[in-house]
């Protein structure tokens, strides 16, 4: 049987299991799958998974109201070099109207063009910019790109200040320029979001061209979700030989085949990527020669003198959807990275786990997913042995606080069948919010 069948038919048969149920014909089964699930994954408390999503949302834009968007008309002088503009003012987040993004970027902007096969609307559509009140003349500015992932190129989410996701990420731009003071700009970019491999390189060329004509002098991060992540990896390919993307953070990103090197990003420093065992939709864009039913994880393969960071996501000692935990992940992001700098030196493949009530006590947990072995690394000194000690030593004490909020261990494996059963079940409660 080809690849394209078989992605076809689990694709169908997705499907059909979720028009089913929306139908109300299999409520009751939704319902004992619903009640199943919650068992398991809340341990011996028998409670359901919590589901407080708009109440914690609410909770969120409470934390967002001194992050107003001013009309940049209102400054006098504009300069669209933001070291210049920064001279103006400060403490303050700007947006670029829609004509200053043609009058700085030209096609770059949010181009129509029927000249890229299934791209006809690519580029920048939003900037927004923020400098802290001690800024560092002396420090590179950042520039963090903002890409969605399939079929969404409108979806306000990725753009607009308003919605949480968005927000979240000006928030964590906020904290960034506070912390080293550095002006950060912040930029929408849009592509077609077709499902096919033309259309992603498409876009990776138009933003590889953006990076190397306008941010050569910037730090580059990224924060894609999805396909949108496989667009940067194309676009760190293509980038000019003396420029890298700093920090690619990658949240449910579907990787592809081991032996496509194609596929593999390239000019980087550093790839830090949430993933899900339960995310069916990464599983499904990611087939090439592997079955569905397999699930395996599909992390990105260390690399010599990058770091590479793979973080196994959990929402409330619950392994979630696809989109479930992004929003919960980029509005702890600082305090995650932090804690992944800081303590894990020498492991990579790790486990968090967020707790969605941001005012909880420990609202994130990270631990080591499979200790590194003393053998398997070059340098096997004193000093090595000490900091691989520090690490799980550290990670036991988290495993701890995890049992005994969740009365379970943070690194249980599950069976396959009910990882897929899970994972049918946590795009239902997406699609059903």
């Amino acid at each position: 049987m080809s690849t394209n069948l078989k992605r076809a038919i689990y694709v169908i048969v997705l499907i059909t299991i979720v028009n089913l149920v929306n139908s109300g014909f299999f409520s009751d089964i939704y319902k004992t799958l619903k009640d199943q699930v919650s068992r398991v994954y809340r341990g011996n408390k028998g409670e359901d998974i919590q589901n407080s999503k708009d109440e914690n949302l609410s909770e969120l834009e409470k934390e967002f109201e001194d992050l107003l968007i001013s009309d940049t008309n209102e400054v006098p002088n504009f300069k669209l070099n933001i070291n210049q503009w920064a001279q103006l003012e400060r403490k303050k987040w700007h947006r670029m109207s829609h004509d200053q993004l043609k009058l700085k970027f030209g096609y770059l902007s949010t181009i129509m063009s029927d000249d890229l096969k299934y791209s006809k609307d690519i580029g920048i559509r939003e900037s927004d910019m923020y400098v802290p009140a001690n800024y560092s003349e002396s420090k590179k500015p950042v520039v963090i790109v903002v890409l969605h992932g399939t079929f969404v190129p409108e979806a306000p989410d990725y753009y607009d200040p308003t919605s949480i996701f968005y927000s979240n990420v000006l928030r964590f731009g906020k904290q960034m320029a506070d912390k080293e003071m550095i002006p950060v700009e912040v930029i929408s970019f849009k592509w077609s979001g077709h499902n096919n491999t033309p259309a992603r390189q498409n876009a990776a060329v138009i933003l590889a061209s953006l990076l190397n004509e306008f941010y050569s002098d910037y730090k580059v991060f990224t924060i894609a979700h999805s396909h949108g992540c496989n667009v940067v990896n194309n676009a760190t390919r293509l980038l000019s030989a003396n420029l890298f993307v700093d920090h690619a953070i990658h949240l449910a990103c579907p990787v592809r085949d081991k032996t496509e090197d194609k596929f593999k990003p390239l000019q980087f420093k550093k790839l830090t990527q949430f993933y899900s065992n339960s995310d069916l939709v990464a599983a499904i864009g990611a087939i090439t020669t592997d079955d569905l039913t397999s699930l395996s994880c599909r992390k990105f393969e260390l690399q010599d003198l990058k770091k590479i960071k793979n973080l196994r996501v959990m929402l409330n000692g619950t392994d979630p959807g696809h989109s479930n935990s992004r929003n919960y992940i980029i509005f702890n992001l600082l305090e995650i990275l932090n804690i992944v700098d800081n303590k894990y030196i020498l492991n990579n493949d790790l486990i968090i786990n967020l707790e969605t009530d941001i005012i909880s006590s420990n609202p994130v947990l990270i631990a080591v997913r499979n200790y590194v072995k003393p053998e398997s690394l070059s340098n096997d000194s004193k000093n090595v042995k000490e900091q691989l000690k520090k690490e799980n030593d550290f990670s036991e004490s988290q495993k701890d606080i995890f049992k005994s909020i969740y009365h379970k261990d943070m690194s249980l494996k599950y069976n396959q069948i009910y990882r897929l059963l899970n994972g049918v079940y946590q795009e239902l409660i997406t699609i059903c919010s």
